[in-house]
């Protein structure tokens, strides 16, 4: 019943979206080469105040556009090789200039991205069983992986080092990304850190960790400290060993997909084998209470696993879970993809703090002892810590596929397998997914899929029962991998289709084999 409610809800969310789009187009001046958040600026020609935007031109221009933009007098913030673009810091008056060069393909905003945590009201307590409940709650109490070997690039406000948590390594993009001693003077970064791979907290104790800094001490970035970020995980994958890459941060999206060079450089990092796991974004119902389209880029990336927040409840049965008020609901603004691809637990979530860190000090509530009686845990709420949790479980699943297969796990493999596996709970697509998250059912799935088999062949000798038991419960699988606008229902999963290659975006149009509905 709930799959037929998504179908039918993600064929009315398309048809709005067109209709919106058109109605937009008809209203608002032409401006293709141009993020809606300039349009302002644009318009004012004495504007004098300086803005730091994105240039994206021409691959073969780029030499050429640097030297035009220095002689303009324009500052060279960085560049970005992976989407052909330099942050610049100009005039708004230039903007017009800019927009009508022929090598230059689009303009964005160099906007402020930020932690995608919310407040939660709970507080103080013990986190001794933290780890426990939340391996418990995911179906992983009888798992035999925990993440050796797997790699999770965390791109947030940094790690700081404990006998919780230790970075495999460190770099500080806030300060030009120079290797350097691992710190978080936000608390995010740490938070979301531990809940991946924490001693007492993380979902894959045994993963290692790459801490990237993208974000300050007030929890915020920009966009091209993120690009910088996120294109050194992708040129260093293998000597670091990045198997997975967590974003559990965002901006307001202000144009398309194609456009926005965020969600480019996720698509980029998809293509060269990383599985990348993002927040769907905290969002405030309005007066009217209507939700849709709320997903903050880079969540916008359809390659990219976005996740929505689940409140579990504090209980281990999934009878009960829901998703959270502040979890952001789909489609993607602009385009109307389907988002987020699954919701995972977020609410209320235990791990490591960060101490002497603001939201640490900040907020001595939220505060929670370890087995020792100290105060070395903390409470948070968020799709960041959904996203966080996600990490963990993909991390799990490249292990266990390790175990299985010579092939790599690839990106549409990992979120078709975690898609599959999730349990159906109320609501439709565009508020949760697929499902919640069933970290015991991937596992199943992973141990009986061999990627390593040619294309279009049936990949898995053996088909897992498709229930995962937790506490005496037998919870049963959804079954379905949404893709696009359209749920496929059948074996799949299965079988290797040309689908599961990196190099297939997500959504994309493509011919399928027999073994889906």
């Amino acid at each position: 019943m709930y799959a037929q409610r998504g179908a039918r809800a993600l064929a009315i969310a398309a048809a709005i979206i067109a209709a919106t789009r058109n109605a937009g187009a008809a209203s608002q001046p032409d401006r293709p080469k141009l993020d809606r958040a300039l349009w302002q600026a644009a318009d004012l020609p004495a504007n004098t105040d300086v803005i730091e935007v994105i240039v994206r031109v021409n691959g073969a221009d780029l030499a050429a556009m640097r030297t035009r933009l220095e002689a303009r007098g324009h500052r060279i913030i960085n560049e970005h090789p992976s989407v052909s673009a330099f942050a610049v810091a100009l005039h708004g008056a230039d903007l017009r200039d800019l927009e009508a060069d022929p090598s230059v393909l689009h303009i964005s905003a160099n906007a402020i991205v930020a932690a995608h945590a919310d407040g939660s009201d709970s507080t103080g307590g013990r986190g001794t069983a933290a780890r426990q409940a939340l391996v418990t709650t995911l179906g992983l109490a009888t798992a035999t992986v925990s993440g050796k070997g797997a790699g999770v690039a965390v791109l947030d406000s940094g790690i700081a080092p404990s006998a919780e948590l230790t970075p495999d390594a460190f770099y500080d993009f806030t300060r030009g990304g120079r290797r350097s001693e691992p710190y978080d003077d936000y608390g995010h970064g740490t938070h979301v850190s531990g809940l991946i791979a924490g001693r007492s907290s993380g979902v894959a104790p045994s993963a290692r960790v790459i801490g990237l800094k993208v974000l300050d001490a007030h929890g915020q970035g920009t966009i091209s400290t993120v690009l910088q970020a996120l294109e050194f995980a992708i040129v260093n994958r293998q000597r670091l060993g990045i198997d997975v890459v967590n974003l559990s941060l965002g901006h307001l999206a202000t144009e398309r997909a194609a456009d926005d060079p965020l969600v480019e450089a996720v698509e980029c990092a998809t293509r060269a084998g990383l599985i990348v796991v993002t927040s769907a974004g905290n969002a405030v119902a309005p007066p009217d209470g209507t939700r849709f389209a709320e997903i903050s880029s880079p969540g916008t990336a359809p390659s990219a696993i976005t996740v929505g927040a689940l409140d579990t409840h504090h209980t281990s049965t999934r009878l009960d879970d829901d998703v959270t008020e502040y979890s952001a609901h789909g489609p993607t603004p602009f385009d109307g993809f389907q988002k987020p691809e699954i919701v995972a637990p977020g609410n209320d979530l235990v791990s490591t703090a960060a101490v002497d860190s603001v939201l640490y000090t900040q907020y001595p509530e939220r505060q929670v002892l370890d087995e020792r009686g100290r105060a070395r845990l903390f409470r948070l709420s968020g799709t960041s810590m959904a996203a966080a949790v996600t990490s963990g479980v993909v991390a799990l699943l490249v292990e266990q596929n390790r175990r299985e297969s010579d092939a790599r796990l690839t990106p549409n493999l990992a979120k078709a397998m975690l898609q599959f596996s999730s349990l159906s709970i109320p609501g439709d697509p565009l508020t949760r997914g697929a499902g919640a998250l069933n970290g015991g059912g991937a596992l199943d799935l992973a141990a009986s899929i061999d990627p390593s088999y040619p294309t279009g062949e049936w990949s898995a000798p053996q088909m897992p029962t498709p229930v995962t038991t937790i506490e005496g419960e037998h919870d049963v699988w959804s079954q379905t991998i949404i893709w696009g606008t359209t749920i496929i229902w059948g074996t799949a999963v299965y079988v290797n289709e040309p689908a599961w290659s990196p190099a297939t975006v997500w959504g994309s149009t493509i011919i399928w084999g027999t073994a889906i509905q």
